[in-house]
């Protein structure tokens, strides 16, 4: 088996990096310029895509995988 191939828009690779640099929604939405809700509907979407159920889940996956720096 080759490396995992994920799906992710460049948004929700962007919300990926500061989750798993252990920023928070609110954080990320600033630094980002959105809002808390479309934050929260990336994270969502990246749990879905991962297979992840919490933040810390979502990270572990990020890291094992080589999905964050």
């Amino acid at each position: 088996a080759g490396p995992v191939r994920h799906d992710f828009t460049p948004r929700e690779a962007s919300v990926l990096q500061l989750v798993a640099e252990g920023m928070m929604n609110k954080e990320i939405a600033r630094r980002l310029e959105t809002s808390i809700r479309n934050v929260e509907k990336y994270v969502s979407r990246l749990f879905i895509k991962t297979g992840t159920a919490s933040r810390t889940e979502l990270v572990r996956y990020a890291l094992e995988n080589g999905l964050v720096e």
